[in-house]
């Protein structure tokens, strides 16, 4: 769990540098440093690994997390070519996706991870 939290705060730090300063390099590497790692996670989970612990979500907590994560390199299309008007919606918009995943995992009935 502390890994997907790490992730997720990675990039809330990216996400609000980048509403602040309009995306400046540092922003960017918070971003990817948090899209990298949930990324990481998920295909660690879609191999079997034992390691990763698998959360429990229901269909469309999964469906807006998976949107966010795909969004993510349209984003960073948008910001490389210097378009910040669909990068600054496109930001918030898989702000409010991932955070919306999160909260939704809080409200599970067995806690934050599901029985094998």
């Amino acid at each position: 769990m502390f890994f997907y939290l790490l992730a997720y705060v990675l990039f809330m730090t990216g996400a609000m540098l980048a509403l602040i300063n309009f995306g400046y390099e540092l922003s960017l590497w918070f971003l990817g440093l948090g899209w990298v790692l949930e990324v990481t996670l998920n295909l660690l989970l879609w191999l079997k690994s034992k390691q990763i612990p698998r959360l429990m979500r229901t269909s469309w907590p999964k469906a807006a997390h998976i949107i966010a994560l795909a969004a993510f390199p349209l984003m960073m299309f948008f910001r490389m070519k210097a378009d910040m008007t669909i990068f600054g919606l496109l930001l918030i918009f898989c702000v409010i996706l991932w955070s919306f995943s999160l909260i939704n995992l809080r409200r599970s009935p067995s806690g934050f991870m599901e029985e094998s």
